[in-house]
């Protein structure tokens, strides 16, 4: 489970720092996708692949929402890896569901990213625990 609150700018790239203290629990590769509440998430290898088993256990044919739900969460799914200083390419799919824009961005890491840009303020980034599946 990740807490925190960090401040980063995403470079002029579209790329942005994760804090050392997190990469260590994502891993040396991880998953980053957008979310339903107009968010990033960001997911460990296992905890993405059990997102992906509980999707595909879903039904394929019959189930138009469950169809739609897998395509929502895949289409933009990217496998990430930080670069030798922890910086990660945010996709321009991804920056632009989320509404992240070069300004500094204010993290909390509970993992999902939000853009704060609603009610004026900068970007945001928010994270949730993938493990309690919690909402904010």
């Amino acid at each position: 489970m990740f807490f925190g609150t960090y401040s980063h700018t995403l470079d002029t790239k579209g790329r942005l720092i994760i804090p050392a203290e997190l990469r260590s629990g994502l891993g040396d590769t991880f998953f980053a996708t957008q979310n339903l509440d107009g968010c990033i998430s960001l997911y460990p290898d296992p905890e993405f692949q059990a997102l992906k088993d509980k999707l595909d256990a879903l039904p394929k044919i019959t189930n138009e929402a469950a169809r739609r739900l897998r395509r929502f969460y895949f289409a933009n799914s990217r496998q990430m890896e930080p670069d030798t200083q922890g910086r990660v390419l945010i996709p321009g799919t991804l920056r632009e569901y989320a509404s992240l824009k070069r300004r500094s961005c204010s993290s909390v890491w509970t993992t999902t990213w939000r853009s704060g840009m609603k009610n004026g303020g900068g970007p945001t980034m928010k994270t949730r625990s993938r493990k309690t599946f919690s909402t904010t």
